[in-house]
C-alpha cells in the first residue's frame, strides 16, 4: 500500500480494513464480547431504547439534525454525535454532575485524519477506527471561540482546514481535557442493542445506502451504496413498538433529506430505523465502535460576586 490513500468522492467513509485492524489489534477489549458489559443478556434489556428520549428528558429537546454540508466529514459527525449521546446518558441517567455541551465535529474529523491518520488521505474522508482512537487518545472540543480559532458554529472551510492540518498543540491540550475512556468493535445487532441499553453509543461505518423515505413504522429500506459513517442512537425489538427488530441511525444531512413515518417513540427527523439483517451486514464490514466513558464538563457553582 502506498503512503497516500485516495478517498472516495462521496460521503466520506474510507474503507481500509487493514488500517482498522491496526487500531483494533491494540485495544485491550477488541470486540464487545471482551467487555464486562457484554454479560448483560439481550433478553433482559427493555423493548426499546432511544437516545432522542434521553435528550428530550435532559434538554427538553432532541439533539440537532446536524449537517456536514459539502465536506466528506461524516466520520467526524457520526463519532462526535455518539460522544454527545454518551455525555447525555451519563448526565441524565447516571446522574454525573456535569453540563452538556455541543461539540465541534470538525475537531474530531481533523484529529482522526492528521493526528491519528498521519495525513495519508488525499481529499475528504476518514476511517471510523481513526475517529474512535482520536476521541480516546485526544478527546473532543466544545463549540466556542479559542483565540483565533472560531468553533462557535460548523464551517465547511474550517472543517477542510482542520482535516488537512489537524490541531495545534494548544488545541490538542484543550481536547485532551475531555476524552472518551474506551471503545470496542461492535459486530452484530444484539451486541449493539445491549451496548446501547447501557449508554454506549455507536459510530457505524459501511457501504450500505438507504432510500430517502421511511415506512409507517419509521424503517428505511436498504438501497444503493453510500460509503458513509453515522451514529446509532437506539434500538427496538419486534413487538408492540415495532413490527421487526431495528436500530435507530442518526444521519448528518440535516432534517429534510428523509420523509415518512415515525416509530412509537422519540426519533430525530433526520433519523431512520434499519432492520436487523441489514444492520448485521453493515456491522460485519468491521469499522463500527461503541464508545464508553466521557470525561465531560463538570457543573460548577459559581459566586459571580467574587
Amino acid at each position: 500500500m502506498s503512503d497516500k490513500i485516495i478517498a472516495p468522492a462521496y460521503f466520506g467513509w474510507v474503507n481500509q480494513p487493514d488500517l482498522v485492524e491496526d487500531v483494533v489489534s491494540q485495544l485491550p477489549q477488541k470486540v464487545w464480547g471482551d467487555t464486562e458489559a457484554s454479560a448483560l443478556s439481550y433478553s433482559d434489556i427493555p423493548e426499546y431504547f432511544s437516545g432522542a428520549e434521553v435528550a428530550e428528558k435532559l434538554l427538553g429537546k432532541k439533539l440537532p439534525d446536524y449537517n456536514q454540508g459539502q465536506v466528506g466529514s461524516c466520520v467526524g459527525f457520526g463519532t462526535t454525535k455518539a460522544v454527545e449521546y454518551v455525555s447525555l446518558y451519563e448526565i441524565g441517567v447516571l446522574k454525573d454532575k456535569e453540563e452538556f455541551k455541543t461539540l465541534a465535529q470538525e475537531v474530531t474529523y481533523g484529529l482522526s485524519r492528521v493526528e491519528i491518520g498521519g495525513g495519508k488521505i488525499v481529499g475528504d474522508g476518514s476511517i471510523g477506527a481513526w475517529a474512535a482512537k482520536a476521541v480516546t487518545q485526544y478527546g473532543v472540543v466544545a463549540r466556542g471561540k479559542y483565540g483565533d480559532l472560531d468553533l462557535t458554529a460548523y464551517n465547511e472551510s474550517q472543517c477542510r482546514k482542520l482535516g488537512k492540518y489537524g490541531l495545534n498543540k494548544d488545541m490538542e491540550s484543550v481536547a485532551k481535557q475531555h476524552p472518551i475512556k474506551a471503545f470496542t468493535k461492535i459486530t452484530n445487532f444484539q451486541d449493539a442493542c445491549v451496548a446501547l441499553a447501557q449508554g454506549y453509543f455507536i459510530l457505524v461505518c459501511s457501504g450500505q445506502g438507504f432510500k430517502s423515505t421511511r415506512d409507517d413504522a419509521g424503517f428505511a429500506a436498504a438501497s444503493g451504496s453510500w460509503g458513509h459513517c453515522m451514529c446509532i442512537s437506539g434500538y427496538v425489538k419486534k413487538g408492540k413498538f415495532a413490527p421487526k427488530n431495528g436500530l435507530i441511525i442518526d444521519n448528518s444531512w440535516g432534517s429534510n433529506w428523509i420523509k415518512g413515518g415515525k416509530p412509537k417513540f422519540a426519533m430525530n427527523d433526520g433519523a431512520y430505523l434499519v432492520e436487523e439483517s441489514v444492520i448485521n451486514k453493515m456491522l460485519a464490514e468491521g469499522d463500527s465502535f461503541a464508545l464508553s466513558g466521557f470525561q465531560g464538563f463538570p457543573k460548577r457553582q459559581i459566586d459571580w460576586n467574587f
